[in-house]
């Protein structure tokens, strides 16, 4: 990373140009892939040398965090005399973009810092300085750009709604002056328009951000159960208005049908379209083969069949030339016409039962077909790979994610809100009740702040891995007092909480162990 090749990279013109010798430096895009190179930086996902090279020019540089390290490494060998080569003829499955994705802010600082910290450590000292000032003015610039971007995202669909809510409106409400009410376009006031109308949208799309209309995947039923949502809440606030400042209940209702079609057809052209983050929710199931021996296979398939993946059928792969032919639909040998005949969206591989080298020769394979591969590690819960380098490796695991649902952390933040609430204004009351009645006020506060939820997770010395949600002042192991609890039987309940997670099942902790609420 020189300047110029940094600069090229930064500002784009590497991608714009990957098969230039001059701008496309960083990536070595002119470069034939299936030749052996040599050339400067190696990747340090899969780097391979002496050891006499490593006694004599050191090891990894415990100054670079996550990037930069393998860079640095590199050009400490060129410098120590020794030679770097691209070696072609090897493979590897490389779960790329795994440590930190491509998108996030902190990519853009992790990334750029390490090449700063390079610069200064091989750059002369006015060099160092140029390219200094570069690598941080890029890191603001791409992080501006990173904030942006996300606001964009995550704004751009409500705003919309509400423009699209908002003029829907007004035109109904001049469809009702004119054809209905048959009255001049004068019929409401300035402020009808003004203020009363977006007001209506706002209400719309504040009910579209609490029924999860906005959380991606997009959903369409929460688009409908928004624009209900709207509609009563709209009507609610109508009924309790003074008679001079109540309108036309009819444009509500009028307006509500057309509304709710206009979100759904918006949200149905936006996932027409492609755009990234603007997905509708998959429905469809997929269509899977298992390639692995009879026990590994029925395992994986377990597994699978535990994970909030829906499979419309499951085919399975013998690796064996003598198989089972009511159990298997064949062997390896017959992996691409079963793929291709079936149909099959993703072939999962048992690791158990295959090496690495086989699985990447029957992914070789398959690799003009458009198909999705996953393995399956020896005796693990999950089933893992990567399509794509800036999103998340699609990680099939089993369900425990229900209460980190978008709308389920919603919820149970609103139960958090309204039982603080209710438990301040009777606090006089709750002093007879509460056991610890001081310490309920600083539970009131802490959760109110939202430092802690009411309802959390049981502790215990032997934890399994579980979602990350806010510790909480009572568990479920609260509302079963009079039970005694292993290790075991607590992980079995904070499993049991976290898959099957709903609001009512917070509420019945709450009751159950009401006056432990000041412990």
């Amino acid at each position: 990373p020189t300047p110029a090749v940094a600069f090229y990279k930064i500002f784009g013109l590497s991608a714009l140009f990957p098969k230039s010798k001059i701008f496309g430096k960083y990536h070595l895009g002119y470069l034939d892939k299936n030749k052996i190179h040599e050339i400067e930086i190696l990747s340090g996902a899969f780097m391979m040398l002496r050891k006499e090279a490593l006694d004599k020019i050191g090891l990894l540089d415990e100054s670079f965090f996550m990037y930069g390290e393998d860079i640095d490494l590199s050009y400490r060998l060129i410098k120590g005399g020794y030679k770097n080569y691209y070696f072609s003829d090897t493979r590897i499955i490389h779960y790329k973009g795994e440590s930190t994705k491509k998108s996030s802010i902190n990519y853009v600082f992790v990334f750029y810092r390490a090449m700063v910290i390079f610069a200064k450590k091989h750059f002369s000292q006015q060099h160092a300085k140029t390219f200094s000032f570069l690598i941080n003015s890029a890191i603001y610039f791409r992080a501006s750009i990173a904030v942006f971007t996300r606001f964009v995202k995550r704004a751009s669909l409500p705003a919309i709604d509400f423009l699209v809510s908002f003029v829907l409106l007004y035109g109904v409400s001049i469809f009702w002056e004119i054809y209905i009410k048959k009255v001049s376009t004068d019929f409401y006031p300035p402020k009808y328009y003004h203020l009363v109308l977006p007001a209506y949208a706002l209400v719309w799309m504040v009910n579209g951000i609490f029924t999860g209309s906005y959380d991606r995947p997009l959903k369409i039923f929460n688009s409908l159960k928004a624009s209900v949502a709207g509609a009563i809440s709209i009507l609610v606030i109508y009924a309790l208005l003074p008679e001079t400042e109540r309108y036309s209940r009819a444009v509500i209702l009028l307006s509500t049908p057309v509304i709710a079609l206009s979100h759904i057809a918006l949200r149905w052209i936006l996932n027409q379209s492609g755009i990234k983050d603007f997905e509708l929710a998959n429905q469809k199931k997929n269509r899977f083969a298992i390639v692995g021996k009879v026990k590994e296979v029925r395992r994986v398939a377990e597994v699978l069949s535990n994970t909030s993946v829906k499979a419309e059928s499951i085919y399975y792969v013998s690796i064996e030339e003598q198989y089972d032919k009511k159990f298997f639909a064949g062997n390896t040998q017959q992996l691409r016409e079963i793929v291709e005949i079936h149909k099959l969206d993703e072939v999962i591989f048992c690791a158990e039962d295959l090496s690495s080298n086989q699985i990447i020769d029957f992914m070789a394979s398959l690799v003009n077909i458009k198909i999705d591969f996953k393995i399956a590690p020896p005796n693990s819960l999950y089933i893992i790979g990567s399509n794509s380098l800036d999103t998340a490796g699609d990680l099939y695991v089993i369900d425990l994610k229900t209460i980190t649902k978008p709308e389920n952390l919603r919820n149970k933040r609103s139960i958090d809100l309204v039982v603080s609430l209710y438990l301040f204004l009777t606090l006089p009351i709750q002093f007879f009740i509460i056991k610890k009645p001081m310490h309920l006020l600083q539970n009131i506060f802490s959760v109110f702040i939202g430092k802690h939820s009411w309802v959390g997770y049981v502790k215990s010395s032997n934890s399994v891995q579980l979602p990350k949600i806010k510790s909480g002042i009572l568990n479920p192991a609260d509302a079963m007092k009079s039970v005694s609890m292993d290790d075991k039987t607590m992980n079995m309940l904070n499993e049991h909480y976290a898959k099957n997670y709903d609001i009512l099942y917070d509420l019945k902790v709450i009751f159950k162990g009401y006056r432990l609420l000041g412990k």
